[in-house]
């Protein structure tokens, strides 16, 4: 850990002597809020990462910018890391605003968390905001992709199991049944079956046979060129 980032703490909770003492005060402080709401939602955690190792001080810096610009009103703690290959901040926030009230994010509004650290970010490397934006934009066409072609399966799916469709194909099969035995007695679903088994399995055996018919042709012409060839040695 390399910096610390807090908003909306008492003032003795921030009081330390160490930094190991702080970020105890910072955890057991945590620990007490998430008790005390007891039932619902007690808190978020979100992760602000970074492509290059950034000092803490930077780091912790644009995540306080951050939490003022997207979450004014809440209690926060943030922990800056360098221990992967990459500078990374660890955030906990309260589910329960400073004024006393849940916190309370609108479809947009939450939508926009990751472009407001976009934002802030880009200006800090002299990065191009539309990156993101444009790989955020096909994120949610392909997640749109998907789930429409969740949809048609499922619809298909309940289609081909509705007792209608069940019901149709009972019709198509007897009337193939007419079709195939005319003037005869249709056979029965069971006897189909039995029959188109029957059937398959003749097919098999018949494609079995000319299989060994010709393997044996091969064998056979292999051995006479062999023949040949020794004859001319």
């Amino acid at each position: 850990m390399c910096g610390f980032v807090s908003q909306g703490l008492p003032e003795e909770v921030r009081r330390a002597t160490t930094f190991e003492e702080l970020r105890e005060n910072l955890v057991l402080y945590a620990q007490l809020r998430e008790e005390a709401e007891g039932k619902g939602r007690t808190h978020y955690r979100t992760l602000l990462s970074f492509e290059v190792k950034t000092p803490g001080t930077v780091a912790a810096g644009m995540v306080r910018e951050w939490l003022n610009t997207t979450l004014p009103g809440t209690r926060a703690i943030g922990f800056v890391h360098q221990n992967t290959d990459y500078t990374h901040a660890h955030v906990w926030i309260d589910a329960r605003q400073t004024n006393g009230r849940k916190l309370d994010l609108s479809p947009r509004e939450f939508r926009t968390l990751d472009e407001a650290w976009n934002l802030i970010y880009c200006r800090e490397f002299g990065r191009n905001e539309r990156d993101h934006l444009e790989k955020k934009e096909r994120a949610r066409e392909r997640y749109q992709a998907n789930a429409q072609h969740h949809r048609t399966f499922s619809q298909d799916r309940a289609e081909r199991e509705s007792p209608r469709a069940q019901r149709s194909f009972s019709a198509q099969m007897e009337r193939r049944a007419r079709e195939d035995y005319p003037g005869e007695r249709a056979p029965t679903p069971g006897e189909r079956i039995c029959l188109e088994a029957i059937t398959a399995y003749d097919q098999a055996l018949r494609e079995t046979e000319k299989l060994h018919r010709d393997a044996a042709e091969l064998d056979r012409k292999q051995h006479t060129e062999r023949d040949a060839d020794r004859g001319r040695e």
